[in-house]
């Protein structure tokens, strides 16, 4: 969340909300950005977190910013950290005459990020935008397709009657490397939010040699009664590649005390080497207030 709407109180549209393509960089460089908080009664929404009423100013930072830290990081400390990037409501953008994809594949190759053994992944609910990246922009970079139930609106892609069947991950598997789903595409959960069965969705993305890291595991908001025991059902039966997750450490912990057993049928070493990615830059739509 930002204050927005306490900097720019008449630079809403009709629907209340402040659209980052209606301001330029020196007014987004303005924003103080915080932890979530519920409109009505202002209580933070994860409230074991950084604390939202902090007087530490977090800015947003631009793209270029991002690449070089992560770079600057990677020199630094002889380890790999790789920037996780969504494109986000391309369509959307398309309709101010705005190719964000574009724009994001020209920043990455002025850093020569190019090639698919890079530190960089570009993801998108819009899994046409994929098929564009990859046939129209020509990218050698990993994609990755994110998934989520239709009724969200993320996208017109069509998740539930298609992309989550078997010929909607074979038709994904010529364009990407991974599928990164909503965590119920892969799990039946009961009303109480106890896992009931697996679907077919991870084998089928694994037949076709696709890697599977679902979203978004958070030990301060989970189904069922125990983070750590959904963490060991995903990875042990569930056979996830890895987790999108705000908790990286609880995570990586966790799956350093497992056996180094578990190999993916698509990749000669361990699943445990790659629990997914740390850091992700989302190209923001809107903000909320």
């Amino acid at each position: 969340m930002s204050n927005v709407a306490e900097l720019f109180p008449d630079r809403n549209r009709s629907d209340g909300l402040h659209y980052v393509i209606d301001f330029d960089l020196v007014e987004l460089r303005q924003l103080q950005i915080r932890e979530r908080v519920r409109p009505l009664n202002g209580t933070q929404v994860f409230p074991t977190r950084f604390p939202s009423n902090s007087n530490v100013h977090f800015q947003l930072s631009t793209l270029n910013e991002t690449i070089e830290l992560i770079l600057g990081l990677n020199s630094a400390t002889g380890r790999r950290r790789e920037l996780l990037i969504e494109i986000k409501k391309p369509e959307y953008h398309r309709q101010y005459n705005k190719d964000i994809s574009s724009i994001v594949l020209s920043t990455l190759n002025a850093y020569n990020l190019t090639e698919p053994t890079d530190p960089v992944v570009i993801q998108t609910f819009y899994l046409e935008e994929l098929m564009y990246i990859r046939r129209k922009l020509n990218s050698r970079l990993r994609l990755f397709a994110l998934m989520i139930w239709n009724r969200i609106n993320e996208s017109s892609s069509n998740y539930d009657s298609f992309y989550r069947t078997e010929e909607g991950i074979r038709n994904l598997s010529t364009v990407v490397q991974a599928l990164t789903p909503f965590h119920e595409f892969l799990v039946d959960y009961d009303a109480n939010g106890s896992i009931v069965g697996v679907t077919n969705f991870t084998k089928w993305a694994h037949q076709y040699g696709l890697q599977v890291y679902p979203f978004t595991f958070r030990k301060d908001f989970f189904p069922g009664p125990n983070f750590e025991g959904l963490v060991k059902y995903f990875w042990h039966t569930v056979k996830v590649d890895g987790f999108i997750t705000d908790h990286p450490d609880v995570i990586l912990q966790y799956l350093s005390q497992q056996p180094m057993h578990h190999f993916h049928s698509s990749s000669a070493r361990s699943r445990l080497s790659i629990v997914l990615l740390i850091l992700t830059l989302i190209i923001v739509l809107k903000f909320k207030q």
